[in-house]
């Protein structure tokens, strides 16, 4: 098992009892029943969270139809912007 984090959390009493009963019913320390309960929770947050993350990539994809054929002979003028100009100097290897 992983090292435990020690932290202190503050609850209701209301909440506190209700946990206290869960824990003993199941026979486990609060802190595990916590863990549990929460981590499906917390998974499915993450998840709704990257889908809105990256909801704007997917809406990108397919809006590029026509782009350079020749990118991975001529990336340093689509990056560097050289065009029909020279490459400078330290760039031919000097």
């Amino acid at each position: 098992m992983p090292a435990a984090i020690k932290t202190t959390i503050n609850f209701t009493p209301t909440f506190y009892y209700k946990l206290k009963q869960v824990a003993t019913q199941q026979k486990k320390p609060m802190n595990l029943c916590i863990e549990e309960m929460m981590n499906p929770v917390l998974d499915k947050l993450q998840k709704e969270q990257l889908k809105r993350m990256y909801k704007a990539f997917f809406e990108m994809a397919g809006m590029i139809k026509d782009g350079p054929t020749d990118a991975s002979t001529t990336i340093d003028e689509y990056l560097y912007g050289w065009g029909d100009s020279p490459r400078p100097p330290e760039e031919h290897g000097r």
